[in-house]
């Protein structure tokens, strides 16, 4: 749609309205701020859920890996030439051999079901979430020790341990005795604690020494299961089709999304959810342009029969207030976008900021398990944001323009 230098004179000038217009001019004003603050809000609550879905992205595959190859209980896990290869494959970072299975931690009078991992202690230290975490450092003889434990901090905290406290773990299945099928039952001795930032994980998970846990529930096999970390996240699909023709049958192949696909999925439906329901402020805004263009239209009805006598078409009369709408959306749209990739891009600095003020704790490290409010913003999202926000004001703006470009000068003149 092309604008000729007079059309857009036109537009500009009626812009810029008199002082018998002033309450055309309030109602535009409130239509640019209501576009400017729907878009501004809708940016930075979306770049603050991409920016919280990216920061437990990468605590679950800090801790746990892009893929986890499980071998079953009644079949010897991969051999060590898979393994071997699989480490040498050139997307992957490191492969983790692990010993994993179910048991009880007791203290006293208190029981919790856990999660235990036995690892290898150089590998353990090399997980980038849980090793730069554990306080104190493990000490030198950690894999010569008879029985120590690593705790999650959430989990010692509840049972109030720490390190150097000696607790209890039971297994869940039971082993023959003079006294007959008893669980098995043994004394370790906390040395450090840990904090991936998971909650979770930090409540449920215990490391020990590959060894250890290979003892202590009598495994056949030194492990049953492989974690798998890669370069670049994005050829999950790749690797997992490339390791097929490794694996033997009956292999339990799961990457990442398969392990937390109920908690991304809950993510992506809120984060859709905060879409369509933000998106309705810009919705409103979008209303108040055509109540300000039907306002304005009418206001402007003896130009129009003027400009129409002097020979303008009807398309020409259309591009006027059609220019007349999109400026004002379009203003309100360039604020709304700056203001809100301005307020995401510093939203800890803002946050930090409004609680020494008020001195109100905002999103809280012990309730959100963060310790900064994470925020990313994605140049499609905003995009998207801005197209739609544009197409709003389009149809908004397309109905008063074509009104006022159907209308004769005789009926102008004749109706007012």
């Amino acid at each position: 749609m092309l604008i000729s230098k007079a059309e857009r004179f036109i537009a500009l000038r009626y812009l810029r309205l008199g002082r018998q217009e002033r309450f055309v001019g309030l109602v535009a004003s409130f239509a640019v701020l209501g576009i400017c603050l729907g878009v501004a809000t809708l940016i930075v609550v979306l770049s603050v859920m991409d920016g919280f879905r990216q920061e437990l992205l990468g605590r679950v595959i800090g801790v746990n890996g892009h893929v986890t190859i499980y071998a079953p209980a009644d079949m010897p896990p991969v051999s060590e030439d898979v393994v071997t290869s699989l480490r040498q494959h050139p997307d992957v970072q490191y492969a983790v051999t692990v010993w994993e299975q179910q048991a009880l931690l007791q203290r006293r009078d208190q029981t919790q079901g856990i999660l235990v991992k036995g690892v290898d202690f150089n590998i353990l230290q090399q997980k980038p979430l849980v090793g730069a975490s554990l306080e104190p450092p493990l000490p030198q003889s950690f894999a010569e020790d008879a029985a120590p434990l690593v705790l999650g901090a959430r989990l010692a905290e509840r049972l109030g341990l720490s390190a150097g406290d000696t607790v209890s773990l039971m297994t869940l299945n039971a082993a023959p005795s003079a006294f007959g099928s008893l669980p098995r039952q043994k004394q370790f001795q906390i040395v450090s604690l840990f904090s991936s930032g998971l909650y979770d994980y930090d409540t449920n998970v215990v490391f020990m020494p590959q060894a250890s846990a290979q003892q202590f529930f009598r495994a056949s096999a030194p492990w049953n299961s492989l974690e798998i970390s890669l370069h670049d996240g994005s050829k999950v699909d790749g690797f997992m089709r490339d390791i097929e023709t490794l694996l033997p049958p009956g292999v339990l192949v799961r990457d990442w999304r398969f392990a937390n696909r109920s908690l991304f999925q809950a993510i992506e439906v809120e984060r859709s959810l905060m879409f369509i329901i933000l998106s309705l402020i810009i919705l409103v805004a979008a209303f108040n342009i055509i109540s300000t263009m039907v306002i304005l239209v009418k206001n402007k009805s003896r130009d129009i029969a003027v400009l129409r006598t002097l020979g303008a078409k009807p398309s020409e009369i259309m591009r006027i207030f059609m220019m007349i709408g999109m400026t004002l959306g379009g203003g309100g749209l360039a604020a709304g976008v700056l203001l809100g990739v301005v307020f995401a891009r510093n939203i800890e600095p803002i946050r930090q900021w409004i609680q020494e003020i008020t001195g109100a704790r905002l999103f809280p490290d012990d309730v959100y398990f963060l310790r900064s409010l994470p925020s990313q913003v994605d140049p499609v999202t905003v995009a998207w944001i801005a197209g739609m926000t544009l197409l709003l004001v389009a149809l908004a703006t397309w109905y008063p323009a074509r009104k006022a470009s159907k209308a004769t000068p005789l009926e102008i003149l004749r109706y007012g």
